[in-house]
């Protein structure tokens, strides 16, 4: 079965509808799950004798989007591209997580984002439904040795967020947990890769402040969660804002303490980022 023959199988599938096909690599009847998601189609083969698995990313509604954009928003933002192995090497050997490099076999904890036509990172907003409400366009620039195979542009802030009217500010990163009803602690970070690096390591419910501060819109769709644990984890130069908010807002959650680390939580090892939950 091509990549083709799967879109156009599934071309009347709506977002989170999905269905069973016959799998064309092992020939098993009704094993192969394709699903369309806000960002492609997810396909599956769930035959042990088969690792027919892969995305394919689609951008169905990133033409409308760019047409009620400001110009200058859709000169930075074009139409987006999907990421390559050496992006995937990049985070994993920099930050420890995973993205979605369509083509390569996935993880379903993998990362979905993608590229600008100005060679920068494109990291989709979700909110807490899981649909996608805008994105951050992100400079290629984070200290370490390991620099990003792309080159940005320069002068550029180092973020620019495009948000949909009426939406939080926050970007909620879920962790994976194989269909297990689980319910895990959320913790609040400031950048989108410290949240998605808490999913992925830790299981619990990373959400992107995409900056330091909280407003009602926030603070009622976190306080919606009823996490039973949530820790407020800002970059150590905002650790007075981290213990402000708790003072503030932390009366809104079940329970709520602030973490502290020199380092982002992005740039924490797994066993670090582990250790500050083992209580």
């Amino acid at each position: 079965m091509s990549r083709e023959g799967i879109q156009l199988l599934a071309a009347d599938l709506q977002v989170n509808e999905g269905r069973y096909l016959d799998c064309e690599f092992c020939g098993r009847a009704n094993k192969m799950s394709v699903t369309r998601t806000s960002e492609g189609l997810l396909y599956n083969c769930f035959s042990s004798a088969c690792d027919a698995k892969g995305f394919i990313a689609d951008f169905p509604d990133y033409d409308r989007k760019l047409r009620t954009l400001p110009p200058r928003h859709r000169r930075w933002v074009g139409k987006p591209q999907s990421v390559v192995r050496e992006d995937w090497e990049y985070f994993n050997k920099r930050f420890g997580i995973g993205i979605n490099v369509p083509g390569y076999e996935q993880l379903d904890t993998d990362w979905n984002i993608y590229v600008t036509h100005h060679d920068e990172y494109l990291f989709p907003i979700r909110d807490r439904q899981d649909v996608r409400v805008g994105e951050v366009v992100r400079q290629p620039r984070w200290s370490g040795l390991n620099q990003p195979p792309r080159a940005g542009r320069a002068g550029a802030p180092k973020a620019l967020t495009y948000l949909e009217d009426g939406n939080p500010r926050l970007s909620w990163h879920r962790p994976w947990t194989g269909g297990v009803d689980v319910k895990p602690a959320m913790v609040l970070v400031e950048d989108q890769v410290s949240a998605e690096k808490i999913a992925q390591v830790t299981q619990h419910t990373g959400v992107a402040l995409l900056g330091n501060t909280l407003g009602m819109a926030e603070l009622t769709q976190l306080a919606a969660e009823e996490a039973d644990m949530v820790y407020i984890w800002l970059d150590a130069d905002m650790a007075s804002q981290a213990y402000t908010l708790n003072a503030e807002y932390g009366s809104n959650f079940k329970n709520c303490r602030v973490v502290f680390t020199e380092l982002d939580p992005k740039d924490l090892s797994e066993s670090d980022l582990l250790a500050q939950f083992a209580d």
